[in-house]
């Protein structure tokens, strides 16, 4: 059995105890022109959270260039890019404004989409200040149903408009070929192909706008973009499987300059292996749900303010979201465990980097810093695909699996292994 947290599925957990639907989506669409006016005005009241990076191209196992047309090579990838029936994507973005005084505020948002055919569940977190939302929601039949504050609705949506409450493009980007200043190829050890581009400065300016920027700083006076990078990832299947984009830009706000860092990430996995399976109890129960248009507002419960912001680092941001996110419990030795029934459970010990995957009595080790899975007497690197001789495959099959599962939990928690492996080394 693979123990998989986000599906709708017989527990009926994410289906009947979901909080802050679409509908919620919708809210925080009209908040944006105003909400930014407001993180701006209270002009940044923390210390600088440095927190997590997205962009970062050559995180996780070494990367070397490849030389050639490059242009070719990313068009012949885009051309060749496998479809999947199912797939899970995670996604990531945060605006960080540095104002004058030297303090900082930030906007972030992660969210998971687990796919399957016309099926889905999602789940979105949107954090401002220390003010935390939640979408969590099940999608079968053209239509998200949805449990926001005790108040249970309903809302038609096509597929493509599903993905488009994640925020973040989930397609690579594919710009003209006279809008590109640089493409920059590289291959890492394991066969995926990175392309990291560089836009003309007006073609930037506009794909940021169309693209990424959901706030649209450039309703500001004197907004300028001054830098950006854009990288795409794929691997040795032909599967799209990752984007980093960063935009430095420069805003002026009641004669104040505000420097913005925008970054977001995409990732997929788990290519037609996802999982989405819902219930006649499940459909039953969601049959009585209202349409959106006719939810009584008066009854929503107002929302409460739930400190789940980012930490100084991604090792304590994961830390702090195993427990507030995925309900761990701290042992008496330090590590961090969940139990998914009697015979599975999952350890996280940030002392020696490793995530531990026991199923009755044997245990997957994953060291996060060497990038090296474990059991007995077999290992495996991750960098160089070298398995010791001790390996079976059923065992290395499970090393690999034991890996994805931190994955998972890191996706979650809105960060990635790149991010955890970047800051470990």
């Amino acid at each position: 059995m693979i123990p998989e947290r986000p599906k709708c599925n017989a527990s009926a957990f994410f289906c009947s105890d979901v909080t802050n639907p679409c509908i919620m989506y919708a809210f925080m669409k009209k908040m944006v022109k105003a909400g930014i006016a407001v993180l701006l005005l209270l002009a940044g009241c923390t210390a600088d959270p440095s927190g997590q990076s997205s962009g970062q191209a050559d995180s996780g196992s070494e990367v070397k260039p490849v030389y050639g047309d490059s242009l070719a090579m990313y068009r012949e990838s885009l051309a060749g890019m496998k479809e999947s029936e199912s797939v899970t994507s995670a996604v990531n973005s945060m605006y960080k404004m540095h104002f004058s005084d030297d303090t900082y505020d930030t906007y972030s948002f992660d969210g998971t989409l687990e796919r399957n055919g016309e099926d889905a569940h999602i789940r979105e977190n949107f954090l401002a200040n220390g003010m935390a939302s939640v979408i969590d929601g099940c999608y079968y039949g053209g239509r998200l149903y949805n449990v926001y504050n005790g108040i249970s609705y309903y809302e038609d949506m096509s597929m493509k408009e599903l993905e488009q409450t994640l925020l973040v493009p989930l397609a690579p980007v594919d710009p003209s070929e006279e809008n590109i200043a640089e493409i920059v190829v590289m291959d890492r050890e394991n066969g995926d192909r990175i392309y990291r581009f560089t836009l003309k400065d007006d073609a930037a300016a506009a794909l940021f706008h169309s693209r990424y920027d959901f706030y649209d700083l450039s309703q500001f006076d004197g907004y300028t973009l001054k830098s950006h990078t854009i990288t795409e990832e794929f691997d040795k299947e032909g599967h799209f499987i990752r984007e980093a984009a960063v935009f430095e830009s420069e805003i002026s706000f009641d004669n104040e300059k505000i420097d913005v860092r925008f970054s977001s990430e995409t990732n997929h996995l788990l290519f037609d292996e996802t999982e989405v399976v819902f219930t006649e109890e499940q459909k039953a129960e969601q049959s009585a749900y209202v349409n959106y248009k006719d939810i009584d507002t008066s009854a929503i419960i107002p929302e409460t303010a739930e400190d789940d912001s980012e930490e100084a680092t991604v090792t304590a941001t994961f830390e702090k979201r195993l427990k507030s996110r995925l309900n761990y419990k701290e042992q008496e030795d330090g590590t961090l465990r969940s139990d998914f029934n009697q015979n599975e459970s999952y350890v996280v010990d940030f002392a020696n980097s490793a995530f531990m995957y026991s199923n009755y009595s044997i245990r997957y080790t994953y060291n996060w810093k060497g990038d090296i899975g474990a059991m007995g007497a077999c290992t495996y690197d991750f960098k160089t695909e070298h398995a010791s001789s001790d390996c079976t495959d059923s065992t290395l099959e499970t090393i690999q699996k034991a890996r994805m599962y931190l994955q998972m939990e890191l996706y979650y928690c809105g960060l990635s292994l790149e991010d955890l492996q970047s800051e470990t080394r």
